[in-house]
């Protein structure tokens, strides 16, 4: 307990900063293809804000996709609607 209120009192006075430049909304998407053994493309996108991340998701796609290309639509298409919604 000693511990804890010593490492309190030392850290009080700092603080977390959230990014540091002024990039404003940045997105990034990627899909993995079909390399699974499921055959489903893994879909993932992060937004980051002024260098900071402040969403991001990573999921398995419903369908199975006939390309690679398609599987990247269907990624960016998630990405961008949650990219409308911040």
């Amino acid at each position: 307990m000693k511990h804890i209120y010593r490492y309190l009192s030392g850290t009080k006075s700092l603080a977390l900063t959230f990014g540091g430049i002024e990039k404003g909304l940045e997105g990034y998407t990627d899909a993995d293809g079909a390399s699974q053994e499921h055959h489903r493309a893994i879909s993932s996108y992060t937004y980051l804000l002024n260098g900071g991340a402040v969403s991001w998701a990573s999921c398995k796609q419903e369908l199975v996709m006939l390309s690679t290309a398609e599987a990247e639509y269907v990624a960016a298409t998630h990405a961008a609607k949650e990219g409308l919604w911040l």
